[in-house]
């Protein structure tokens, strides 16, 4: 994920450790998703292929990546509760630039 400029500093400096904790955390939660919103997470937000290229690659329409995305970060929220932040990010960012 691209780091995003934030209006105030964080109250400490962001360490490789935490770096390695928020991999950690998502890596786990990313697993308990459905196969089919794994792809599309990991499709739309890491590979940052557009929606009309993930359903290319997925045998799909436009509206079922739509969907699964929206349906995996929800329960990414869920599953990690404390990487709620960086989903909202990861919407924001798509939504902007679909």
């Amino acid at each position: 994920m691209a780091e995003l400029p934030r209006a105030e500093p964080p109250d400490r400096p962001y360490s490789t450790e935490d770096s390695m904790i928020v991999r950690i955390v998502m890596l786990r939660a990313l697993a308990q998703l459905p196969p089919k919103q794994r792809a599309v997470i990991v499709l739309r937000y890491y590979e940052d292929l557009t929606e009309h290229e993930t359903a290319k690659l997925l045998s799909c329409s436009i509206g079922t990546v739509k969907s699964q995305a929206h349906h995996a970060l929800a329960r990414l929220r869920v599953l990690a509760p404390e990487l709620a932040p960086k989903f909202a990010e990861m919407e924001d960012l798509k939504g902007a630039h679909r």
